[in-house]
């Protein structure tokens, strides 16, 4: 039962820490779907490491010395505890800032957790007491463990703790692990009978099969990759392309580890049959045509979430169930588990890394889903004839080449480019004039299914604002009365809209975390060239560049970064607005575009004006889509009360939000408490 227990804690320290150490540093970096990505390759790579170390730790010393061993890097890793994050100031891409950033804040820690499964698993299979033992189903157990970390995280710990409090329950979770690993050590060096070992393969034994032990070993690597790829893809498609909703990501990764849970706890459900594999099939087949029946027929993202859900949730099924299957004898169990690991850093690193390098749109999402039916149709035609299973094949061959053509090459009619970085993939468009618009063609920017500005002409060929910054918003509102200001600070480009706004003598500045955008805004849109004020782009993260301002610098500072589900919290917290506060001029204003399908950030900003005696109005103006003009919410904050007074004058929409209150601050935020998905 010790072993249970501590194999269960282990793993869900090992979830626990991840969204928690994770949602301390990667706001800093932007908070997107892609940010969370890097970090769980860096999560998964520890395990392998992990999982390295219990290997020839099992296989190269003796029992005293995988104890002795393990009470080292155990003593080791409570040198590093309590966790203190280490930031860089160092000027890196993320893809190598954010790992080392975990690696040197929790690397240690995080890989004793990681070592304890499988060594524990591989303890139990040698000990003389437990001969019937099946020590794979603590595997189940494991995974267990990381699905309540997981899950208990956004509905236990982010809503109640803040984070300092969160790093201290983990640091005496942490302690009680290695109490536990104590106690699970002395079990172990109780039995020094090395006959109670699980019995090593002779030589010859290894000679005759080595070809098959390689394959197989290839085998759980290929099994345990599909579905991870599976999972980022997934988790990208659900998260950009149908819903930018915050916490989204969580679900499909808690599929993925409830297959886990279900295939080593009930081995029936893996047994090989034709009925499991054709109802594990139907929902990635039905993911496959689901794009064309959306053209089709109008689906709601709700329908949408639940279809791109079961179809993960059948391939983590069947690939975790042949996983299952393919189970060697307890001699081999540690190199088992890493080649599980290394297929699935594999499987993330292709998907989150490569891919983004090497493609211009998100066709690894479709070809991860032809190549998973393919292997799951593969064993249904196994007796068939060669010369149908080789037609198969050629159809498989050329459904990839059609995916690829038309996801990469391909340009549907409007579409004028297709662009990729770590942030995100970008589409400008060019869209027809739509009665009654008097006025050409727009132009716009696209992120999966959200608009980042645009560009359109009258018919006497000038540009207007449009989207979320039309002449009837807020921002519109603000920068009319603020014509005599000099400088004005915007966070978040898009397509430069707000360039239109600018007066000659002005200063505005654009801070972008992302370098693509400001290469798209500058040679596909003409707002920034166009504008009469001086225009500045600045590449970084808006609050970190602006603590380099000096005091009272700006007049205006303009926050656009909310419109998409990966909310960057630390833009919005008591300190961030603080910081505002001191490059602002007295009399200056902070406005935010709180435009949000899910999220609203009034109560945020409500809280945040009370507890520094600011004044806040807000403004929501009305939509027409044929010219482009969006429902945008804007609210504005200053300290000035006779500021307030002239805006209200000069427009009387500007209104006194609800009464609604959320307190968010660099060390306690949640986004729970301010979601609404009645939309």
């Amino acid at each position: 039962m010790i072993y249970v227990l501590t194999i269960g804690i282990s793993a869900f320290l090992l979830f626990l820490i991840q969204p928690m150490i994770s949602k301390i540093i990667l706001p800093a970096f932007g908070g997107g779907a892609s940010i969370w990505l890097t970090a769980l390759i860096f999560f998964q790579a520890m395990l392998v490491a992990g999982y390295v170390s219990s290997h020839l730790t099992a296989r190269r010393l003796p029992r005293s010395g995988q104890a002795l061993y393990q009470t080292g890097i155990i003593m080791l890793a409570l040198l590093f505890v309590p966790v203190t994050v280490r930031f860089l100031q160092a000027p890196l891409a993320p893809t190598l800032k954010i790992p080392l950033i975990l690696l040197g804040s929790i690397g240690l820690p995080y890989l004793v957790l990681a070592t304890t499964g499988p060594l524990l698993q591989y303890w139990i299979s040698a000990d003389p007491r437990r001969p019937a033992a099946n020590p794979y189903v603590l595997f189940g157990v494991s995974n267990a463990g990381s699905l309540a970390g997981l899950l208990l995280y956004p509905v236990l710990f982010e809503p109640n703790l803040p984070n300092p409090a969160q790093m201290k329950f983990w640091t005496w979770g942490f302690y009680a692990y290695a109490i536990l690993m104590g106690i699970c050590m002395l079990a172990f060096l109780k039995g020094r009978n090395p006959s109670a070992l699980p019995p090593q393969p002779t030589a010859a034994a290894m000679a005759r099969p080595r070809t098959l032990v390689w394959s197989g070993r290839l085998k759980w690597v290929l099994l345990s990759m599909i579905p991870t790829a599976a999972l980022i893809v997934f988790t990208h498609y659900l998260t950009v392309d149908i819903a930018n909703l915050p916490l989204l990501w969580v679900v499909p990764l808690s599929l993925y580890l409830f297959s886990f849970v279900l295939c080593f706890f009930f081995s029936g459900l893996s047994r090989p049959t034709g009925l499991r594999s054709i109802l594990l099939l139907l929902p990635v087949l039905l993911m496959l045509v689901l794009p064309r029946v959306q053209f089709e027929w109008s689906i709601s993202y709700q329908w949408k979430i639940l279809f791109a859900c079961a179809a993960l949730f059948a391939v983590c099924m069947y690939f975790h169930g042949n996983l299952e299957r393919a189970k060697p004898s307890p001699a081999h169990l540690t190199e088992y588990y890493l080649s599980i690991s290394l297929g699935g850093c594999l499987g993330s690193g292709l998907a989150a890394i490569l891919a983004p390098l090497v493609f211009r749109s998100n066709v690894e999402f479709y070809l991860v889903l032809v190549g998973a039916a393919a292997l799951m149709l593969r064993p249904l035609f196994r007796q068939s004839n060669p010369r149908f299973r080789f037609a198969l094949s050629a159809a498989l061959v050329l459904i990839l080449g059609l995916v690829y053509f038309n996801e990469e090459i391909d340009r549907r009619p409007g579409v004028l480019l297709k662009a990729r970085s770590f942030y995100g993939t970008y589409t400008v468009i060019d869209v027809p004039a739509k009665p009654p618009a008097k006025m050409l063609d727009a132009r716009i920017l696209q992120q999966g299914n959200t608009i980042h500005g645009g560009q359109v002409r009258t018919a006497d060929n000038r540009l207007l604002p449009v989207t979320y910054y039309h002449e009837h918003t807020g921002v519109a509102s603000v920068l009319r009365h603020f014509k005599p200001a000099k400088r004005i600070a915007v966070i978040g480009l898009g397509t430069g809209v707000l360039a239109l706004y600018g007066r000659s003598g002005q200063q505005i500045d654009f801070y972008e975390i992302d370098p693509a955008v400001v290469r798209i805004a500058n040679s596909h849109f003409e707002n920034l060239s166009s504008a009469t004020a001086e225009i500045r782009c600045i590449v970084g993260d808006g609050r970190l560049a602006l603590k380099k301002v000096p005091d009272g610098f700006y007049d205006v500072i303009i926050l656009d970064a909310f419109i998409s589900g990966s909310i960057p919290t630390h833009l919005i917290t008591r300190e961030a607005l603080r910081l505002y506060c001191r490059v602002l001029t007295p009399e200056g204003v902070v406005l935010f575009n709180v435009s949000n399908n899910y999220v609203n950030l009034l109560p945020v900003l409500n809280c945040v004006a009370e507890k520094m005696q600011l004044s806040i109005r807000y403004q929501v103006s009305g939509e027409q889509e044929p010219l482009y003009r969006f429902t945008a919410s804007w609210a504005v904050l200053t300290r000035s009360p006779q500021t307030i007074e002239r805006l209200e004058r000069s427009d009387h929409h500007w209104m006194i939000p609800p009464p609604a209150s959320v307190c968010w601050s660099d060390d306690f935020t949640h986004l729970w408490t301010v979601l609404h998905l009645d939309r």
